[in-house]
């Protein structure tokens, strides 16, 4: 018997060693809500993925989970910031009142109307009704809650886990949503297992190791990795991006001219709101940079713009940023020092144009930090301050003529360190922070999602593999879904609509790529709630001249505008695009799509300045498509010498003697038989492609 006591003593000791080592961290009264600890770790996996926030976004509003998600977070303006709602029948699910609910779906009591809602009382007219009793009523009463409300949403939640059991989803996404709710809003909520120390052993020796190796070490220590993960995600904070806009100028008359894109001034405000962004308290704070720079005038008006970063892509701030650029507090003197194209363009009244130099771009530095410096490596040294080290780099990519500056931002005291990269080009300039814009996890592979995917198609095992694949999911894994529908492993709907929701889609390279994705694995495959997806998408791609047409393009490959009237609405709503993509089209239907497109308004002449501006009959010209070259030259405004950026004329890519003798029967000349100084005179051109025309024409001026 002594000895017996002796052992479970023993026992009892090791048990409280190895509890206070797992859970010291954290002190939570309610026990039973952890009973199922793999689904706060899934919500929690759903929430730093952004795939919460892209259900809310791009989802169809009336699917059940959507439903639910809108009831439990809110998007903020135009960043699309996810915050959970703090108001109404949600502030209900917190502590005692959200193991309850847990505990009411583990037992399916949910789905017990009595048991939820009351006893059901008919008044005399036989229609109407009320509720007495039940647990939202006792609930709406100790919260001081509207019943109604918090029965609206009990109802919501019941059809969202009904669509969920239905749908077999992996596992139920409803329950791992209000647990993503539960912790993000309750501050008691238990979210790691370990000691910090724990974590970081882990890392330290999951470092080293290749995808495959990285593989297996997470799914043999799958908890330590799912919190690694979802702390890396959310590790380092940056403001949102500034998204380019549409805005007028001090120096332009808004009556009569349209307001321009704004791609230089807003790279260069996005540049000074990482600059001025504190990691810590997720606000712009001036105290970052030296105290001579915070006394500046240009640094006072800055911050009159750096309000907050949750309304720095308002209009008003928008529209007060480029008045600051084009003179209204720089003055008309300091705007033409920064070299501006400050010209009427021909047949319009565009405004002006900030010229993505280099010049301009250290000229605006020193204008709003008050600082002198003459070339970009002097920056660095002049703003950088207590603790924070900043460096300015410049290459230059002679290949392309961009300039490359490269800014990289040491803080030691968060500690944080990344780079943000400014390219300007020519005619365009853009910022790229690898910190804010992808999925950057740091020590973790690529190659993990698309692994443990294949892991899925050959174990049939969903978990836990699924919720590793939502965290790390890249593009790349959208090459491994076709490859795999093209080897007869198709994935399910479930696993597909979730891989897709699991990308960066606030970005519009990445909706392309979802798009063309899903055009290259047969849409006949999709549901509707996935087709709703592809739609949205399609509709929120810029129509831009690089994404239009590479869409359309996907689109007429693709063939499905044949048997989709939404896709063939989409490519008769910009014909001229579709048209200059017509010529990739099979030799059965490439002539009958350019005949359509034309008699649907496309103007034959049209050039995409993305694709090295080529026209349609030089893109026929090239793919050797002679049908369509002699209905094209048989059309009466047709512009048989138009140049490419490289300045050859088509017929300079003519390669068939058959091709070269038609083109030169219908006026067609060689680039070096054209005056080089004189452009041919298009009537048809549209005001997009005067201003390229005049940008074109800038390089080799003084401006």
């Amino acid at each position: 018997m002594k000895i017996s006591n002796k052992i479970i003593l023993l026992i009892t000791i090791i048990c409280i060693n190895k509890t206070s080592e797992v859970w010291s961290m954290h002190t939570y009264k309610f026990k039973t809500i952890y009973n199922n600890i793999d689904l706060m770790k899934y919500g929690r996996s759903l929430h730093a993925s952004k795939w919460i926030k892209n259900v809310y976004l791009y989802a169809d509003k009336n699917t059940p989970l959507a439903k639910l998600i809108r009831n439990l977070w809110f998007c903020r303006n135009k960043d699309e910031q996810l915050l959970p709602t703090k108001k109404g029948a949600s502030t209900a699910l917190r502590g005692e009142t959200f193991e309850q609910l847990i505990n009411h779906i583990y037992t399916k009591n949910i789905f017990n109307e009595e048991k939820m809602f009351g006893k059901k009382t008919f008044k005399p007219n036989g229609r109407d009704f009320s509720y007495s009793g039940g647990w939202v009523q006792k609930i709406a009463e100790e919260k001081n809650l509207k019943t109604k409300k918090l029965r609206a949403l009990i109802r919501k939640i019941q059809e969202a886990l009904k669509n969920s059991l239905n749908q077999k989803d992996l596992p139920n996404k409803t329950e791992a949503i209000l647990w993503a709710f539960f912790s993000a809003t309750d501050k008691q909520a238990k979210t790691s297992k370990y000691k910090p120390k724990t974590y970081l052993n882990f890392e330290k020796k999951i470092k080293n190791l290749n995808a495959k190796e990285q593989t297996n070490y997470i799914l043999q220590n799958y908890d330590k990795a799912i919190h690694s993960i979802i702390k890396r995600s959310n590790m380092k904070k940056l403001p949102p991006q500034v998204i380019q806009g549409n805005y007028g100028y001090q120096y332009q008359t808004l009556k009569t001219s349209e307001p321009f894109e704004t791609c230089t001034e807003s790279t260069m405000l996005d540049l000074f709101s990482i600059l001025s962004y504190n990691q810590k308290t997720e606000e712009y704070d001036e105290t970052l940079l030296p105290k001579k720079i915070q006394s500046g005038q240009g640094f006072k008006n800055l911050f009159a713009v750096l309000k907050s970063p949750e309304t720095i892509n308002d209009k008003d701030i928008g529209q007060t940023w480029m008045n600051m650029v084009s003179g209204r507090n720089i003055g008309k003197n300091e705007y033409t020092r920064l070299n501006c194209y400050a010209k009427k363009i021909p047949h319009s009244d565009l405004g002006y144009i900030l010229r993505p130099r280099v010049k301009n771009f250290i000229n605006l530095f020193n204008f709003f930090y008050g600082t002198k410096a003459k070339k970009i490596e002097d920056l660095g040294d002049l703003i950088s301050y207590n603790g924070r080290k900043i460096t300015f780099t410049k290459q230059k990519n002679n290949s392309d003529d961009d300039n490359i500056i490269t800014i990289t931002i040491d803080d030691q005291k968060i500690p944080s360190k990344y780079d943000v990269k400014v390219v300007l080009q020519p005619f365009h300039a853009y910022l790229e922070c690898k910190e804010r814009d992808i999925k950057s996890m740091g020590i973790y592979k690529d190659e993990i999602s698309i692994i443990l995917l294949k892991k899925i198609l050959e174990t049939k095992k969903i978990h836990p593999y699924i919720q590793i694949i939502t965290l790390l999911a890249s593009n790349k894994i959208l090459k491994k879904i076709t490859f795999l529908n093209k080897k007869s492993k198709p994935l399910t709907k479930n696993i597909l609509r979730h891989l897709y929701y699991s990308l960066a889609l606030k970005f519009p390279k990445v909706k392309l790529k979802v798009v063309q994705n899903a055009l290259e694995n047969n849409l006949n495959f999709l549901d509707d709630n996935l087709m709703a997806l592809i739609y949205r998408l399609t509709q929120k791609i810029p129509t831009g001249d690089y994404y239009l047409p590479v869409l359309c393009k996907s689109i007429i490959c693709s063939q499905i505008y044949k048997k989709n009237t939404f896709f063939e609405n989409f490519l008769l709503k910009y014909p001229s695009e579709a048209l200059n993509m017509a010529p990739y089209a099979n030799e059965e239907d490439d002539l009958k799509l350019c005949k359509w497109f034309i008699e649907n308004g496309a103007n034959i002449n049209w050039q995409d300045y993305e694709w090295k501006e080529t026209s349609v009959l030089m893109r026929a010209v090239q793919l050797k498509k002679l049908k369509i070259v002699q209905f094209l030259l048989s059309e009466p405004n047709i512009n048989v010498n138009a140049k490419d950026e490289d300045r050859k004329t088509i017929l300079d890519h003519a390669q068939t003697e058959e091709i070269i003798d038609l083109l030169k029967k219908a006026g067609a000349k060689h680039s070096n038989q054209i005056d080089q100084s004189k452009r041919p005179n298009d009537q048809t051109t549209s005001l997009r492609d005067h201003y390229h025309l005049t940008l074109k024409s800038l390089k080799n001026s003084n401006y």
